[in-house]
């Protein structure tokens, strides 16, 4: 009881879900997953220009609400407008159990020449409950 009411007060307390996402981000992040020893985060550019470079914050926060930092996750594939990625990281702390996942985009390459970065809000970022 004491934890579900933990997991409830921590995700009101995180106003932005995947659902509730700022629309001036280019990314938005669809779902992470924590299967394994493998970490995915699944996300959509929703800019109207090609992404070059992308970087991802991961977290975790225990059950005791600790969190716990992943290595910020890059990637120079191309993805046109629209279009799908995931980004996936393998390692043995993940094998740890976690009840929340937290990502959100640290900053994002253009083909035109553009950027943008988190502002230090986060407002692009979600959180899922792991299972």
């Amino acid at each position: 009881m004491t934890r579900a009411i933990f997991i409830l007060a921590l995700l009101a307390a995180m106003s932005t879900t995947a659902i509730g996402q700022d629309s001036a981000c280019p990314v938005q992040i669809t779902d992470i997953r924590n299967m394994g020893n493998t970490l995915s985060v699944l996300f959509r550019n929703n800019s109207h220009a090609e992404m070059t470079r992308y970087e991802f914050v991961v977290w975790f926060a225990d059950f005791a609400g600790e969190p716990h930092f992943l290595p910020v996750l890059l990637a120079h594939k191309h993805l046109r407008a629209g279009q799908s990625g995931k980004l996936e990281l393998s390692a043995n702390e993940l094998q740890l159990s976690f009840s929340l996942a937290h990502a959100y985009p640290l900053h994002v390459s253009f083909a035109d020449g553009s950027v943008w970065n988190d502002d230090g809000s986060h407002s692009c970022s979600t959180t899922a409950l792991q299972e």
